[in-house]
């Protein structure tokens, strides 16, 4: 099979985000200076901790939701350049990125991650995996005398999208149930503010201290000041009642799922302009 990449990728950033049973505290404790310093041999080399609350709701009898408060820790690791960040918590590692070259690639860098986590923690393969979900945030920018419109096949686009002004915005989401998750595609329109465009979906948004950096593309600076849309690809499997071992083998096995829908997915929303322009290849 020919796997293809863009020269001029429209990415913003892929996230892939791993949940499992919680880990006791005891556990991360003992293990958190190893992971830190194995992380820091990798390259994450900006370390922060801080506490989140996490709300929990559980059904009482009455049918009411009974809501509780639990203080969690969150540590986070991000490269010098910061285009790179993992984020871990007793039940949950996440890894981000804007640096995206191929899904190969960002396979190996989160292997190095995964194998840091089941070497740093022990007993953490008796944890349950709950969920899994990998998202892509790609950006649609029009050059000179074109529209956004013009790098989407036009299967994808209604006719909201395609008679709506230029003041207009206009949102497409689709739920599409695939054989390995639950697939969320959505393309939003939005308008650059005093020429600045915001890359980000609205629910992605860190303090200073663990941001991340984009990693701005050349076609970008060259974008006129109008109409643009982002497409998020969010595919999610979720366990359900039927946690499964928390091991590499069903780790990798849900990504590669995950990350095929998605890409196809992904080559189908593009029109025959864009991957001229933006210079499909295969590798």
């Amino acid at each position: 099979m020919i796997k293809y990449i863009l020269e001029d990728s429209p990415l913003v950033t892929a996230i892939l985000d791993l949940r499992f049973s919680e880990i006791p505290s005891k556990k991360i404790t003992d293990g958190l200076e190893d992971f830190k310093n194995k992380m820091f041999s990798l390259g994450y080399s900006i370390q922060h901790e801080s506490k989140f609350s996490q709300i929990n709701a559980t059904p009482e009898i009455n049918g009411q939701l009974q809501l509780n408060s639990i203080e969690t820790s969150r540590w986070d690791f991000l490269n010098i350049s910061r285009t790179s960040s993992v984020i871990l918590t007793n039940g949950s590692l996440c890894l981000r990125t804007t640096k995206y070259t191929c899904f190969e690639q960002f396979k190996t860098d989160w292997s190095k991650v995964i194998d840091t986590f089941f070497n740093s923690f022990e007993d953490v393969q008796n944890a349950g995996m709950t969920r899994m979900g990998l998202r892509h945030i790609d950006i649609f920018l029009a050059q000179e005398n074109e529209k956004y419109t013009n790098y989407i096949s036009k299967k994808w686009l209604n006719q909201a999208l395609l008679e709506a002004s230029d003041n207009t915005l206009c949102n497409n989401k689709q739920i599409i149930v695939t054989e390995h998750g639950k697939l969320r595609v959505e393309l939003e329109e939005r308008l650059p503010e005093n020429n600045s465009i915001n890359l980000f979906p609205y629910d992605i948004s860190d303090p200073e201290p663990l941001s991340i950096n984009v990693d701005i593309k050349p076609k970008w600076m060259t974008a006129t000041p109008t109409k643009y849309a982002l497409l998020d690809i969010d595919h999610a499997w979720e366990a359900g009642s039927n946690i499964i071992e928390l091991s590499k083998t069903n780790i990798e096995s849900k990504l590669n799922n995950l990350h095929q829908d998605s890409s196809n997915l992904f080559w189908d929303y593009l029109s025959e302009h864009a991957e001229s322009v933006w210079g499909k290849r295969p590798i």
